[in-house]
């Protein structure tokens, strides 16, 4: 009857350990395996190199550090012998591992699912460096190889048409050079054309057969916000095919782009009146809401633009956070009181004074030095005032133009020229300053002469 209870914590043991005649429960015996990977008798064991040893040791620390369950935590562990072991045989110090042989081999050994977290254990503790370039060029090869043959020239020779306008504008130092995503973005439209031509069209084995009517049929399938995008990009790779000659025709009209409708309208002023309301009265209760609506309303920030800003960048004797890309945004008296509240139940989270980003989680209970999501923002805003964060943005940025004309969206608010133009024509509010002035000087003549 002794047997029915663990020696260990006193709990009950399951019916598997009782037939076992085990002594100790499931959970005991993790916690005690826990313990013994980080014994220096274990290590001399398990490991013939002290690099793997102590690596090993620090990533237990690691991932014991964000509260996972003992279970957790040895899962993770013999995945990371698994893994260390086979380094030992092949490298003779950390430098020389790389993200691409860890997954290489995680995938060969069964373990896909599990090196995530010892990739960024290594790349964080500056063991290995994570090539974000050779896994996008990655993506852009497998889509390439899963179309078929016949559509396959075409793809290579616009891809390594964007690869050479890349180079060239790194090598002439462009502020802002094509990016691999974008190359990417551009081919996964053309794939996803592809995919519905199998499945649409079966009788269309290359790009030379595809007609005018087969590419409308397509672009009709899309939404009006996205057909319009697409258009343009399709209408990129037939120019380029027939440049090479590779086509015969271009499937396509070649048109001007039409103004798509807002999608999103700007709120009403009693709306606004509503959504100032409630920044002002949550400014104690929701600290961290009240200031992320503020931001998006009165300042027009993305929720990209909100997640990056670090400690660093927030000057309160100022009153000022700076940015990189943009002019500094200034804070109100009510911004700074929400701020000062926020700052207050941040420096309760763990680990406070080591996290560099400014919006942090108050209620998780993981501790990660990276920005919060897109999402969190989303969630937070939309919560407290029942708008998404785009909407107050462009209220905004609506708001401002509609009153100081939108090149004030480029000077005060870090907009392109293009962005600006979306919220109002920058020629018609010249011409309408330009009457304004002739208007007062044509009323100052006749008071003069008169």
């Amino acid at each position: 009857m002794s047997n029915l209870y663990c020696r260990t914590c006193g709990g009950e043991l399951s019916k598997s350990e009782f037939k076992k005649k085990a002594q100790t429960c499931y959970k005991c015996n993790l916690e005690k395996y826990v313990i013994k990977v980080q014994t220096d008798s274990f290590l001399d064991k398990t490991f013939k190199m002290d690099w793997t040893a102590e690596i090993f040791k620090k990533y237990i620390d690691y991932v014991k550090s964000w509260d996972y369950s003992n279970d957790t935590v040895a899962i993770h562990s013999r995945n990371a012998i698994k893994l260390f072991k086979l380094a030992e045989q092949e490298f003779s110090s950390p430098k020389d591992i790389s993200e691409n042989w860890i997954n290489h081999k995680a995938e060969v050994e069964d373990m896909k699912s599990k090196n995530k977290m010892l990739i960024k254990f290594l790349s964080s503790n500056g063991y290995i460096s994570l090539n974000k370039k050779n896994t996008i060029m990655l993506q852009i090869e497998r889509l390439i190889e899963r179309s078929p043959e016949n559509f396959q020239s075409l793809l290579k020779v616009f891809v390594g048409e964007q690869l050479a306008v890349r180079e060239r504008q790194m090598m002439f130092n462009a502020r802002s050079y094509l990016s691999l995503t974008t190359i990417r973005s551009h081919l996964e439209c053309y794939t996803r054309l592809i995919r519905w031509l199998e499945e649409e069209r079966p009788n269309i084995n290359s790009w030379n057969t595809i007609q005018q009517e087969d590419i409308h049929a397509f672009l009709m399938e899309l939404s009006l916000k996205n057909r319009e995008v697409v258009r343009k990009s399709l209408l990129i790779l037939f120019k380029l095919g027939l440049k090479k000659k590779l086509l015969t025709h271009i499937p396509i009209l070649d048109m001007k782009s039409r103004e798509l409708p807002l999608t999103i309208e700007p709120l009403s002023f009693e709306q606004q009146k509503e959504v100032a309301k409630i920044i002002n009265i949550n400014i104690y209760d929701n600290p961290l809401e009240s200031l992320l609506v503020s931001f998006c309303f009165y300042h027009g920030l993305s929720s990209k633009t909100i997640r990056s800003i670090q400690m660093k960048h927030v000057h309160i004797d100022e009153k000022a956070i700076y940015f990189e890309e943009r002019p500094p945004l200034y804070l109100s008296e009510l911004e700074l009181k929400a701020l000062y509240e926020y700052l207050k139940k941040r420096s309760a989270v763990k680990c406070p004074f080591d996290r560099k980003y400014l919006i942090v989680p108050l209620k998780h209970k993981f501790y990660e030095d990276k920005p919060v999501s897109n999402k969190f923002i989303f969630n937070k805003v939309k919560n407290l005032c029942n708008f998404p964060p785009k909407t107050l943005r462009i209220t905004c940025f609506s708001t401002i133009a509609q009153k100081h004309g939108p090149q004030i969206l480029v000077e005060g608010f870090g907009l392109s020229l293009t962005q600006a133009s979306r919220y109002g024509k920058l020629e018609d509010h010249l011409i309408e300053e330009q009457i304004k002035d002739q208007r007062s000087y044509v009323e100052d003549y006749k008071e003069d002469h008169l």
